[in-house]
């Protein structure tokens, strides 16, 4: 009696439906979900955002980083069976040994502290200057054996600037300006104190483990040490006067000869050899040793540092990389901090078991990556066919020619690599990774972080942009690849019972955001096979600076003011390429959704929602990816100095420049999301009104040219 009172209370709430009108329990659950969270309260003209958010906790993304986060736990208590393979079973075995280990932590972090000591002395164990030669055993200790730089990041990357004899797979060695202890834009060089609580604070307890003797003054005075030497170091940082991507732009390879007399800071071809000893691969075995190369990205910094250094007392410096690295391992190894160490370590295993566990059967899968290409070519071709019909595109023999080529080179990875579920292959990943009964945390550890270097950051033989466990989607500009993660999956985003109305709103915007990426601000810069070049011509260019600018300026004017009244404005220059990649990709799910046979499939109905129409609900399902929480005091300061709007400005600004979201909901004109003047991004027969134009070549905080939601 109660399951069927409890079945006519929730079949109360839908509408009466044709008898041939059969929705799936996801579909049902779906419309069920929207229909709680709308507040038919407020005019979607008005305010989308309250229309639709206002039960809003979490952000799409952190909700399903906690979830991934909460898998990972559960199948990690799961012992592998046999017929999983040797890797899986190193897996378990290399966790298990972890948690036996994991209360000697500090005793670990002790010997590697001892290795370390070792590194700064000479062959007479006295401890040695901190000239070139020192510097390139520390950073090649530090990098090999725990993927950490500090005076430089230092990477084997794919070089931005094709080189003379160039061939498919060479690597560069890419050097990075400094990693400091916070995020670059904490520090203030004209005003040390502005963030100094921040940083001193972050170096303490490391500085407490390794000196525990030391009064209180006396941890102060050495941290006050540290905050001045990484300020000093910030400011010879490029950013934001000047762009990564620009550096790149204008920072051919050299060879490691002529490093060594450009940039003395390190004896690079000792930094090499050491590098390709401590990995135990001949990561450089295509180039002879003098003429390997080297893209300094940030020469400026680069060639300031050695200056900063010599002013430095060696003791500070030793002791500023110690405090560092203990700051490093005791991230590392936690208490908790197990299942990361095993994951990190055995990165295709963990994919697997992902994979499995939320799909266990080959069939289930094959479905969702059937669902899934179908859905992103369809974007994709709709991309192309949108982009063909700007005017300054078709008609400009260069760029048409140069976008068609791009376009024609493309690559995708949907869900996950089939590779991972690969028995054969993943046990021949590890096969040269030994867990033993002998292993303790120390051994244990560094045979770990050995072999994650030199497979996943050296190698490269898995691909590296990857980890499918990952609530997010991307591009590659220097792959020219489009990857979705499973991990992003999860039933709010897709499911392949969904109608398209809704899945082209959610998942395939995002599907279009991440394609216009390789022609956003930045993404133009870049040509088929990965490489910066110039492939528009310069009429096309000014057309697309135009159209640019008037999304910098759009964005510009957004901002939010802060619990102290502190007023914080969008960088519409910094955010360009994301704001950009937004109203593009909008515009591409949509067309493609319009075009898509199946698009006015009829969805379930609640007294809500009765007269909702399929172009609506594609517009709900957009929205529903942005709805995010406000933001608080602490999380402005770094929203506002990342490449992307907030989320509320995400929406805006993407609604307010597409015209089929006012036609959809019948706003009226020049209302908020109704303005007669708006930014027409890769429209056919594209005018726009900007009065200003900017570079295309704009603000990016990282070397990695990888783009994600």
């Amino acid at each position: 009696m109660l399951c069927y009172l409890l079945l006519v209370v929730v079949a109360s709430t839908w509408l009466p439906t044709s008898s041939d009108e059969v929705y799936t329990s996801a579909m049902l659950k779906r419309i069920a979900e929207l229909d709680d969270w709308i507040d038919d309260t407020v005019n979607p003209c008005d305010d989308f955002e309250k229309y639709l958010c206002s039960k809003v906790d979490l952000q799409y993304i952190t909700s399903a980083t906690l979830k991934n986060a909460k898998g990972l736990g559960d199948f990690i208590t799961k012992e592998s069976i046999d017929s999983d393979g040797d890797a899986v079973k190193k897996f378990f075995t290399f966790y298990n040994t972890c948690k036996k280990e994991i209360s000697k932590r500090n005793e670990t972090i002790k010997l590697i502290l001892n290795d370390l000591d070792d590194i700064f002395k000479d062959e007479n164990g006295k401890y040695a200057k901190f000239d070139a030669a020192l510097i390139a055993k520390v950073s090649a200790y530090l990098s090999a054996q725990f993927d950490f730089s500090i005076f430089m990041m230092l990477t084997v990357a794919k070089p931005t600037i094709k080189p003379v004899g160039y061939s498919k797979g060479d690597m560069v060695l890419a050097v990075v300006e400094p990693v400091l202890s916070q995020e670059r834009y904490i520090y203030d060089p004209k005003d040390v104190s502005t963030q100094a609580d921040v940083i001193k604070e972050g170096l303490r307890d490391a500085y407490v483990f390794l000196e525990p003797t030391k009064s209180e003054a006396e941890v102060n005075a050495t941290l006050l040490e540290f905050l001045y030497f990484e300020t000093n170091v910030s400011s010879l940082f490029a950013f934001p006067s000047k762009g990564m991507l620009e550096l790149a732009m204008s920072s051919p390879c050299i060879t490691t000869t002529e490093a060594s007399v450009e940039f003395p800071i390190v004896d690079w071809k000792n930094f090499i050899t050491l590098l390709s000893n401590y990995i135990g691969a001949d990561i450089f075995k295509r180039y002879k040793l003098e003429e390997f190369p080297i893209q300094v990205l940030n020469p400026t910094t680069t060639k300031g540092l050695p200056d900063i250094i010599a002013k430095t007392p060696d003791e500070l410096l030793r002791n500023y990389i110690r405090v560092r690295l203990v700051r490093h391992l005791m991230a590392e190894l936690g208490e908790e901090s197990c299942l990361t160490l095993t994951a990190q370590t055995f990165k295709v295993v963990k994919q697997y078991l992902y994979i499995v566990e939320r799909y266990p059967k080959v069939a289930e899968r094959q479905k969702l990556k059937s669902s899934l290409t179908k859905l992103a070519d369809s974007v994709i071709s709709h991309v192309r066919s949108m982009m063909e019909k700007v005017s300054w595109m078709k008609n400009d023999n260069q760029t048409f020619a140069g976008f068609t080529d791009k376009m024609n080179t493309l690559t995708k990875t949907i869900a996950f690599p089939d590779t991972i579920t690969n028995q054969t292959w993943r046990d021949e990943h590890y096969k040269d990774l030994i867990i033993t009964d002998a292993d303790n945390l120390y051994s244990l550890y560094l045979k770990g972080r050995k072999f994650q270097t030199s497979k996943d950051s050296f190698e490269s033989i898995i691909e590296v942009l990857n980890d499918i466990t990952a609530a997010n989607a991307a591009y590659g500009r220097q792959e020219n690849k489009f990857v979705i993660y499973l991990g992003i999956l999860h039933d709010l985003a897709y499911h392949p019972d969904y109608v398209p109305a809704y899945n082209y709103g959610f998942l395939g915007s995002i599907i279009g955001h991440e394609i216009i990426h390789g022609y956003d601000t930045e993404g133009i810069n870049f040509d088929g096979e990965g490489f910066v070049s110039h492939w528009m011509s310069e009429k096309s260019q000014e057309s697309f600076n135009t159209m640019a600018s008037c999304v910098v300026d759009w964005y510009s004017k957004f901002n939010l003011t802060d619990s102290k009244g502190k007023v914080w404005q969008v960088n519409g220059n910094l955010t360009s390429a994301e704001n950009v990649a937004d109203i593009g990709g909008l515009r591409a799910s949509y067309n493609a959704f319009k075009g898509d046979p199946a698009n006015m499939q009829p969805f379930p109905r609640t007294k809500k929602l009765q007269n909702l129409t399929e172009e609506q609900l594609f517009f709900l399902g957009f929205g529903r990816f942005h709805c995010a929480p406000p933001l608080t005091d602490y999380e402005l300061i770094y929203s506002f100095n990342d490449n992307h709007s907030p989320y509320q400005f995400r929406l805006l600004g993407a609604l307010q420049n597409f015209e089929p979201f006012r036609e959809a909901f019948n706003c009226p004109a020049n209302s908020k999301y109704a303005p007669e003047k708006h930014c027409e991004i890769y429209q056919p027969d594209l005018s726009s009104g900007a009065v200003t134009s900017i570079p295309s070549i704009v603000l990016l905080a990282t070397f990695v040219f990888f783009n994600g939601q």
